[in-house]
């Protein structure tokens, strides 16, 4: 049974069913143009100490990480975020979408698989900014990792190894 409060337009089963997923993971706002322009992470880019979150994310989250997750998991991922957002003029924890997708597709040529990439890259990026979306102490209201996903590259496809085991086999 269909829920009669169910907007059919509202687009939530179009695409595959990565995209399907990932806009399940989004919630209200399923992309930059859909969230309110004094919402936008950029709004506060200004205001937020990177390394001071990330070593708040770290502690927080990390405190089950062995010390091999740590440094060669979480830590690259972090540092060669770092390097690209160095590179490319982003601030670390205020990066639209499209960052994101062009720092994955980057890295997706070092990575051995699109599990390699979920695992190394995208995940770490992924947990730090839900970390951020669901803390009190950052402005955080959505998640562009998995924003990312909907543009169908480098993260759909990291994406898509995350759900892979739900995944028909035909798929």
């Amino acid at each position: 049974m269909i829920n009669p409060h169910y907007d059919i337009d509202s687009g939530y089963h179009d695409g595959d069913l990565v995209e399907q997923d990932a806009r399940a993971w989004l919630g209200v706002w399923k992309s930059i143009d859909d969230v309110p322009h004094r919402r936008r992470l950029q709004q506060c880019a200004h205001d937020l100490d990177a390394d001071k979150a990330w070593s708040e994310f770290c502690e927080e989250y990390g405190e089950d990480w062995t010390e091999s997750t740590r440094k060669y998991q979480y830590g690259k991922a972090w540092r060669e975020w770092t390097t690209y957002c160095e590179q490319h003029g982003v601030q670390r924890l205020c990066p639209d979408p499209s960052d994101i997708e062009d720092h994955l597709v980057e890295q997706r040529s070092e990575a051995a698989s699109d599990s390699t990439l979920h695992q190394t890259r995208f995940r770490p990026l992924c947990r730090l900014f839900e970390y951020l979306r669901y803390s009190t102490a950052y402005p955080h209201q959505y998640n562009p990792t998995i924003m990312a996903v909907l543009f169908g590259g480098a993260a759909h496809a990291a994406w898509r190894d995350r759900i892979s085991t739900r995944l028909p086999e035909s798929y």
